[in-house]
């Protein structure tokens, strides 16, 4: 993303029009973007292989980094005046546009619907987000994550990927559970090979999806030696587990393999 040298974008003698440029610019500072991974997390031995580290995001700090920023080219007490009544007209519109960056990186069809539940909207005031060190990010593109304080779904601010397997997830508000899945598109259909067996899924509507472990079928029973799936006999067998009619839409739903997902919940409060 583009950086550039402030001192020529600002007249900083006149700070009652702050420029757009200037907003954005302080705004991604605030979503530590451009910050090198090393200011993050100053040893490996902090973010080692397969660990997920969780963070508030001080706003000190990020005052400080904007700070700096705006310090290029200070020399005297004057500049030193300009910049810090720049810094403080700015930093109230920037943080008001946390939202921003990550919706302007959106296709044009997300970008009005994201437009739509945000616009105007006020951030909480207090940013969280999470470091995941894992195979998963190399391996799995598109992970999806969402964060929670308590039952409520926080917004993302930002999610990111670091080398290959380091990602950096931002959100607005404080954290208190956070989920994720492997993307939608892995989903397969039927059995993986060398599984025989079937794990029935629950499907009435208070428990749709519930694994129930205890009444798996040995799909071997349904297969003919060409490997020709009897459908017919495998719901009846289905519906006599479930105590379900099993029709071709049940059967479907009994034979697609979900997303796994991992959760992770504050124990703070409990």
């Amino acid at each position: 993303m583009k950086r550039r040298l402030l001192r020529n974008i600002v007249n900083l003698s006149v700070v009652a029009g702050v420029p757009s440029d200037l907003e954005a610019y302080v705004t991604e500072l605030q979503l530590l973007y451009g910050v090198p991974l090393s200011y993050l997390v100053a040893d490996e031995f902090l973010l080692p292989q397969e660990s997920l580290r969780f963070f508030h995001v001080d706003d000190n700090w990020t005052q400080a980094l904007a700070d700096g920023a705006l310090s290029i080219g200070r020399v005297t007490v004057t500049d030193s005046m300009r910049d810090q009544r720049c810094l403080v007209a700015t930093l109230p519109q920037a943080r008001a546009m946390l939202h921003v960056p990550r919706r302007d990186c959106m296709h044009g069809n997300h970008q009005a619907k994201e437009l739509f539940a945000t616009n105007g909207k006020k951030t909480a005031g207090i940013i969280t987000g999470f470091l995941l060190r894992s195979e998963l990010v190399r391996m799995l593109k598109g992970l999806e994550v969402s964060a929670y304080h308590k039952e409520k779904e926080l917004d993302m601010l930002r999610l990111d990927t670091f080398a290959e397997e380091i990602a950096l997830g931002l959100f607005d508000g404080e954290m208190t559970s956070l989920v994720i899945a492997e993307p939608k598109t892995g989903l397969t259909f039927g059995l993986a090979p060398g599984e025989k067996m079937l794990v029935p899924k629950d499907v009435t509507e208070e428990n749709l999806g519930r694994p129930l472990r205890d009444k798996s079928i040995d799909i071997n029973a349904y297969r003919n030696s060409s490997g020709r799936l009897d459908a017919a006999g495998l719901a009846k067998e289905l519906g006599k587990i479930l105590d379900e009619d099993i029709g071709a839409a049940k059967l479907a739903f009994e034979l697609i393999a979900v997303a796994n997902r991992a959760i992770f919940e504050s124990t703070k409060d409990k």
